[in-house]
């Protein structure tokens, strides 16, 4: 496989990791298929649009603010849809249904006051890229691999031993004890929620670096990043690795044997192979029922 095909993978894989482990995050807490997660990805890039409209500011000020702003969305729909929806005794497919509407709603609602039409912010983003010969590494790609890189061990070293990384790990293995030990579980799938988002806007904005942003943007990268986390097993921060960077490096190498075309469907392909004949994923273990 030709090198530049090798960093095109990583770094896509990159991309995937950090959508993986952000929607772990609400996954394992709120225990329901956050719909949602795509549109917040989403609106990370378009909070930047709106504020480079607005205010002569840099990247270095636009990027964050919109990294905060997306995390404050994510936290405002967990605290006033998702968290009442809950405390009613709605089933995960109830949440699921839920998430799937606010998808919706914020996607027209986004399509109604900017358009359907394409908007970019690489105008204002950085154009200068690492010339490795015949190779071209972006920018936004070297951002995107560090960003992926300090996600994982931050959040690894958090989750080990942070005070509410153990909450988070309590909340995830039992719920209800963790409620009878004094843990908040409200205030920590909010938590978890807003973290999540914070790292679902700041990768949307990656991506407006290479693509033009519209509406729908979210939902491929996010399939794309769910498939990567089944791959290398649920709950898993090296598992979830493993699958970004196997799937980064298959759709790149069907991109240049077949047609790029077959980047969406090569990821199912390799997610039905798992599914059938890995289904703990690289780093998973099998469960064995107890028989009675």
């Amino acid at each position: 496989m030709p090198f530049q095909l090798i960093v095109n993978g990583i770094c896509d894989a990159a991309i995937y990791f950090m959508i993986g482990i952000s929607f772990i995050l609400i996954y394992r807490t709120g225990r329901f298929f956050d719909f949602s997660h795509p549109i917040v990805l989403t609106c990370g890039p378009y909070f930047c649009y709106m504020m480079k409209q607005l205010f002569p500011w840099s990247l270095w000020v636009l990027v964050p603010l919109a990294m905060v702003l997306s995390g404050c969305l994510g936290c405002l729909l967990e605290m006033t849809i998702y968290s009442p929806v809950r405390r009613q005794g709605a089933s995960s497919l109830v949440l699921l249904l839920t998430s799937l509407g606010v998808y919706i709603v914020i996607q027209n609602v986004i399509s109604l006051f900017l358009g359907d039409q394409p908007l970019s912010i690489r105008a204002a983003g950085p154009r200068s890229a690492l010339v490795l010969g015949d190779n071209t590494i972006a920018v936004f790609q070297i951002v995107a691999l560090v960003a992926a890189l300090l996600v994982g061990m931050i959040l690894s070293s958090f989750i080990s031993w942070a005070r509410i990384g153990k909450a988070w790990r309590a909340v995830v293995s039992d719920p209800e004890l963790a409620l009878v030990s004094g843990i908040n579980r409200d205030r920590v799938i909010s938590a978890s929620a807003t973290i999540a988002s914070i790292m679902a806007g700041g990768t949307g904005i990656l991506l407006a670096f290479d693509i033009d942003m519209v509406p729908t943007m979210g939902m491929s990268p996010f399939l794309m990043g769910i498939v990567a986390v089944i791959v290398g097993g649920i709950g898993r921060i090296p598992g979830v690795a493993l699958g970004s960077l196997l799937l980064g490096l298959a759709q790149n190498l069907a991109a240049w044997k077949i047609s790029s075309h077959w980047q969406d469907p090569i990821a199912f392909v390799v997610l039905l192979f798992f599914l059938l004949f890995k289904p703990q994923g690289f780093i998973g273990k099998r469960v064995k029922s107890a028989t009675p």
